[in-house]
C-alpha cells in the first residue's frame, strides 16, 4: 500500500511561497496533495498573499483532495482536545490524519506528543 500524507497548513504556505525546505518540497511535488478542510480555510484566510496569489492558490487547492469533518473524525477531535489541549483547527488536522491512517507533514511541534500520529517534519537524503 502506498503511503498517504496529509499536508498541514504551515507546510503548504511555505510550499506555495517557495520557502519550504527542498526535501519536503520534493516530497510534495511527487504526491497527490491531500489536505483538511481546515487547511483550505487557514490558507485562504492568511493575509500574506496578494489577490493574484490567492487566485492561483484557489486553482491549486481545486486540484487537492480535501477531507471534510465527518462524525468519526469529530470524536477523535474531541479526544485530542481533551487529552493534548490542542487548538480546534490543529485537533481537526491531527484527527483527520490519524483517522485516515495518514502521515501528517507538518512543521508544528504541538503534534509530537499525540500517540499513534505519524509525523514527517523533515526528509533526510
Amino acid at each position: 500500500m502506498a503511503k498517504k500524507f496529509l499536508i498541514d497548513t504551515n507546510v503548504l504556505i511555505k510550499y506555495l511561497n517557495g520557502s519550504l525546505d527542498q526535501n519536503l518540497a520534493s516530497l510534495i511535488d511527487n504526491i497527490n496533495i491531500e489536505i483538511s478542510i481546515i487547511t483550505k480555510i487557514e490558507i485562504l484566510s492568511w493575509s500574506g498573499f496578494s489577490e493574484f496569489q490567492k487566485n492561483q492558490i484557489l486553482i491549486f487547492l481545486s486540484k487537492c483532495r480535501m477531507f471534510s469533518v465527518e462524525d468519526e473524525i469529530i470524536e477523535t477531535v474531541v479526544g485530542f482536545r481533551n487529552k493534548y489541549k490542542l487548538k480546534i483547527p490543529d485537533a481537526i488536522i491531527a484527527a483527520t490524519a490519524f483517522y485516515n491512517n495518514m502521515q501528517l507533514v507538518t512543521l508544528d511541534k504541538d503534534f509530537a506528543n499525540i500517540k499513534g500520529l505519524r509525523i514527517i517534519s523533515s526528509i533526510e537524503i
